[in-house]
Order: C-alpha cells, then structure tokens, then sequence
C-alpha cells in the first residue's frame, strides 16, 4: 500500500508554459514523474500535430493549468462552460531514446493524445458535438519509442457528459516498464480492497443469517458491498478493464448510486449500534436527500446528475458532522466500543474529505475512501473483540467449572486429535489413488515418434491436462492442452470433467473451435470460481498444416534454426467465464486459425507453469524473461522426447529446486 503513495512524497515536475525540461533527470533511476503545470491550451479547436508542424495555428494559445477543468477559465469575457472540446499541447525536453509511455487518467470524457506526429492513444470517440462523442471512463499506459530529443504532447479533449470538463486527472511521465509497474501495483490493491470489502460484506450477511435480530451487520455488510463497487469504479477503473465496452452511462450510475446510497446505509448501520443517540427525523432528513438524488441518478443523464455532485458532497459533510455527533455522545456515555469506532470514523471521514476535495479538483490525490473504509473496519473488529473481551470477563466467576468443562473438553479434543490423524492417514491414501487415477487421464505412450511430453504437478494432483486424439480417417493428431485456475484436488476434479467431456464430443474433436465452444456450454456454472484456459489444434503431418483454437492460453513457441516465434491467432477468453451467448455478443467467441509449420521446425506446447517459474532466492526474476530462449535454441537439434526433458532439467536447475509453485506441462512436436 505504501508504493501507491510513493509518488506524491515529491512535488510534481511542473510545465511552465507549456515547456517541461526533463533533461537533468534520470529517468532510469525515478523511473517516472509527475506532471502538473501551464500546457498550451485551445478552445474549441481540434488541432493535430500536423496544424502545429506546418504552422496552420491561427490563434495565440492561452495557457492551462492541468491536471484540472476548464470550467473556471476565461475566455472573451465569458467562463467556459463545462461542455464542448479543445487542445492541449506541451513539450516534454528529454535525453531518454527508448520505450517509454505516459499515463493520462481519462479526461471527462474523451480524448486522442499524439506524441509528436503519432497517434498512441484515445478513450472513447472525440467530436465537436455530442452527438459525434463517445465518452469513456479509465485509466490507460500509452507506450511509444523515443529517439532522444523534445517530445510533443497534443491531446485532444471533449466533455459532453461530466459537469467538469477538461484534463482533470494525474498526468505521469517515464518509462514503460515502470509505469506499467505502476498500474499493476494500483489494479493490485484496487482488487486487493475489493476481496477484503466482499469478504466483510459475506461475513456479516452470514452473521445477519444467524442473528436476524441484529440488524447492524445487514447495513454493514450492504455499506461494504457499496465500497467494493466503487473499489472497481474508481482509481483504475478496473471494471472497464474486464468489460472495454461497458457504456460510459453505466459506469457513471453504478459509481455515483455507492455515492447517494453510502450514507444511507451508514446511518442505518450507527440507528442499530447505538440507538439510542439517534435521532430518526435527522436520519429522515438524510434518506430523503438520498433518495431524490438516486431517482435523479437512475433517470437523468450523466451531464445532469453530476452538475448536483458538489451539493450532495454538502450534505456527506453535513452528514459526518452528525456521526461525528453521534459518536460524541455515545463516546460520552460510554457505549461499549464507542472510543475505538469513534477513531476509526475519524480516518473514514478524512478520507471522504478528501475524496470530496478531488473530485471537486481542489486537490490532486487519490479517491482513498476505500482506505478509510478499511481503517474503519479495523476499528469495528477491535471494538467488537472489546466486546467479547468484557463478556468474558463477567464469567470469570465461573471458573471452576469453567476448568472442568476444559478438562472434558480437552478428552474430547484428544480423542477428535486421533480421528484426525485417522482422517489425515485416509485422506493420503485418497490423494494417493487421486493421482493414480489423474495418470490415467494423461495419454501413455505418446501417439507418434515425432510428439513427445512431460508433466510434473505442484502438488500430489494438479490442474495442468492434455490429451492426444486420434482420428479414423487420416494420419491427423489432436493435440489438446488446458490448464485450470487453482491447484490441487479441485482442479484436478476440473480435468477430469475435461476429459469426460472430451470423450464424449464425437464430431466436435474435428473442429477446435467447436470442440472449445462445446466445453465451454457445458463446464458454465460447473467449475466454481475456477476457469480454464485451454489450446485445441489439429495437425496433419502430410501437409504440415496445424488447425488450431485458442482460450485463453499462451500461443506456443515455434523454433527454426535461427528464431523463436509465437503461433499466434485470434484469441478468446478461458472457458467457464462467459456462456457462448454472450461471448456471441462481445465478438469473442471462438475461432478456427490455421499456419502451415516450417519443415524441420518444432512447436512447443506449454502451460504457465513454464514462463512463470522463478528463482528460488529471487521471485523477480523469471524463467521466460532470463533463459528460455537461449534453453530453446540450445535444445532445438534434439528429439522432441530429449527436447523436453532437457527443458525440464534446465528449469531445475533455474529454478534451484524441483519444486515448483504451480503445475509444469510440455509437449514437442517435431514438425518432419
């Protein structure tokens, strides 16, 4: 969590009139700034990179300050309004020449960004209308090459559905490779906060289940519920990541709905923990406010109920003050817990300020509410182990007893101790036929003399599987690979539903992408929270032609006397995700690609367990990134069966252990 806000332990990089010199800096060492300042500004102009070179700017630019709106800014005696489009344009000076990117947070709510004469990203459709506009709402690493030398920034920019308009987020400059850190650190923590918020929210609807009288854990638990989907609308927006084209409205509604209905559920949650310093006409008050600006929310467009966002954060003010109130007076009187709560309320309500501060572009931070939820959420456990603390302490009289059910207890706990260990014993023997039976999944001997594997599961049974098919008509071979999410029993169950179902495809196994489509209809709804990603290729050595389909898994590697390449083609999500209608509707269902393999070359089947192995010592360095392409080459003269046990034994001996964190599945084939 502390790398998050690393970046604002120093002051940004600032552009001064629509300069930002870079040159003194190492960006090898920082890896990435941040920039804020004065960029050159255009109203009501497109200008593109071309206009500037050949001069065809009729204007004198005005100079913007960003990260911020253009609402405030002057223009012929008038202030902007928040609607309509313009450009931005800064020079960034810099001695760096190799991969780089910037990171613009999206603009309200649609931008193009050139660096100087190319185009290397947008967010939604810019137009000079909003009829010809298409807003969107995330967070993207541009990535370009730089060659040394000024580098210009043109961005255009148009709002038509966001009461602010303009650059209003965090602009980042640097490297790729750090900046692309960077997103994954936040996307980490966003999901991170996410899982913590679900789980909080599923334990007190199973604490409510239990005790339908108390009420507190129901609000709770839906107030943890709103904060996990805000968890996923805000900072990276990694729901647009899941979904790229998810309507820009949705997003807005579902993120400004855990806005209107957060403080409702808040103070339901405080009328249930201490009702008796509440006072409900106040609370009414507040429902009503919320309730208006909801139906407002479901029924306007985005334009509109977000002009009103500065007024509703008055009413979040006002409504902390009043827990802050009721805090106080439980405080006072000495409500069980009230001391502990009443601390972490505080950090939650910074944390809302803040938030308030932001989206209102007073100050440039991140939206941290989900944080001073989770302080929050600290407080609660501590004043609720207080709780049990002081219960306990009111049967201490009852000790001696207490010591006698003990000592009962203790028998019984030796006696469960034997049953366990009994348990334990019968539970090694099932591991032991589990794996047994799962060897009988894997094909043994291989097909032919030109295809050979190898497959070694982290655990007793694992979640890696291939198969071989064989087909009547003609020399054809099937060569399928899957590799299911998780470890252990579980997914090897997954295989085994796998291979059924593959046994049962009859014609489908002539067709990959029909095979997957089949698999996927039937495993939906059946694997858990697992999924599968899974390779499907039919090859035909008289022609040397592989037909193949792709879930979601990692393309193989083809290997000539002098390259390593990808088979790559167009690739679908893993199965047990998405049915197939709404893959049909995404346009991802799965498709048939087809290569013709070079003679004498040879193809290397895999699943993750291969390209994610680390060192033992050093979990930051990779076997894809460090050696597998010297291993491959090195390799590429032998028979496919030595190919892969050589690959094995050079994954050993990287990896310092032959142990590994996750399943390891490979197949060769030698393309004659």
């Amino acid at each position: 969590m502390g790398n998050m806000f690393m970046e604002y332990e120093k002051l940004p990089v600032s552009i001064n009139q629509g300069i930002v010199d870079l040159r003194s800096l190492d960006l090898v060492k920082s890896g990435y700034v941040r920039l804020s300042g004065d960029a050159e500004f255009y109203w009501n102009r497109l200008f593109s990179p071309e206009d500037f070179r050949r001069g065809n700017i009729d204007e004198t630019p005005r100079f913007l300050r960003i990260p911020a709106g253009w609402n405030s800014v002057h223009h012929n005696g008038d202030t902007l309004p928040a609607t309509g489009f313009g450009t931005y344009r800064f020079i960034v000076k810099t001695n760096y020449s190799g991969d780089m990117a910037l990171v613009i947070g999206s603009p309200n709510s649609a931008y193009r960004l050139w660096i100087n004469d190319i185009l290397v990203g947008s967010a939604g459709s810019v137009g000079i209308t909003a009829v010809d506009s298409i807003p969107a709402k995330y967070s993207r690493v541009h990535d370009f090459t730089s060659s040394g030398g000024d580098l210009a920034v043109t961005v255009q920019v148009c709002n038509y559905s966001y009461y602010q308009g303009g650059m209003t987020e965090l602009i980042f400059f640097g490297l790729k490779g750090p900046l692309h850190d960077r997103q994954i650190r936040r996307m980490s923590l966003d999901l991170f906060l996410f899982g913590v918020f679900l789980v909080i929210a599923l334990f007190n609807l199973a604490v409510f289940v239990i005790r339908r009288k108390e009420m507190a854990p129901l609000w709770f638990a839906l107030f943890a519920i709103l904060i996990a989907a805000r968890v996923l609308l805000t900072n990276e927006v990694y729901l647009s990541f899941l979904y790229p084209d998810i309507s820009y409205e949705l997003i807005r509604r579902i993120e400004f709905i855990t806005v209107a209905l957060g403080i409702v559920f808040f103070l339901e949650f405080l009328s249930n923990l201490f009702p008796e310093d509440i006072h409900r006409y106040v609370n009414k008050l507040f429902y009503a406010v919320a309730g208006i600006y909801s139906l407002m929310i479901l029924v306007t467009p985005s334009l509109t109920f977000s002009r009103f966002l500065p007024y509703y954060h008055l009413a979040y003010l006002v409504g902390g003050l009043y827990v802050t109130y009721i805090y106080l007076r439980a405080f006072i009187k000495r409500r069980s817990g009230a001391s502990i709560s009443m601390t972490g309320f505080a950090i939650l309500f910074l944390t809302v300020v803040n938030d308030i501060l932001a989206a209102n572009y007073i100050i440039q931070t991140y939206l941290m509410i989900q944080i001073g939820f989770l302080f929050f959420i600290v407080a609660q456990s501590m004043s609720l182990t207080m709780r049990f603390s002081r219960a306990f302490s009111r049967v201490e009289g009852m000790s001696e007893s207490l010591e006698k059910k003990v000592r009962e207890r203790t028998r019984e706990l030796e006696q469960e101790r034997n049953r366990f260990k009994k348990r334990n014993e019968l539970l090694e023997k099932e591991l032991t036929l589990a794996r047994k039976i799962q060897q009988q999944l894997i094909p043994h001997p291989w097909p032919t003399s030109y295809i050979a594997s190898l497959y070694k599961p982290m655990e007793q049974v694992g979640g890696d599987f291939y198969d071989f098919l064989k087909f009547r008509s003609s020399d054809r071979i099937g060569i399928f690979l899957s590799d299911v999410s998780g470890h252990g029993v579980p997914a090897a169950f997954i295989t085994s539903m796998v291979k059924t179902i593959i046994l049962q495809s009859g014609p489908r196994r002539e067709d990959p992408a029909l095979l997957l489509t089949y698999l996927n209809d039937l495993l939906i709804n059946q694997t858990g929270e697992n999924f599968i990603t899974a390779f499907y290729g039919i090859y035909d050595p008289a022609t040397r032609v592989i037909l193949f389909a792709n879930a979601g898994h990692h393309a193989p590697f083809i290997i000539t006397d002098n390259a390593i390449r990808q088979l790559n083609g167009k690739r679908s999500m893993p199965l047990a995700i998405v049915d197939n209608g709404s893959l049909e509707k995404m346009n991802k269902r799965y498709c048939n690609n087809e290569a013709v393999l070079e003679k004498n070359s040879k193809v290397l089947f895999y699943t993750d367990g291969l390209t994610e192995t680390t060192r033992c010592n050093d979990t930051s360095v990779y076997f894809d990134d460090e050696v597998l392409e010297e291993v491959l080459l090195r390799q590429r003269g032998e028979h496919c069966r030595d190919f892969v046990d050589n690959i094995m034994k050079d994954l050993v001996q990287f990896r310092g252990s032959e142990s590994f964190e996750d399943d390891i599945c490979l197949i060769c084939l030698d393309v004659q």
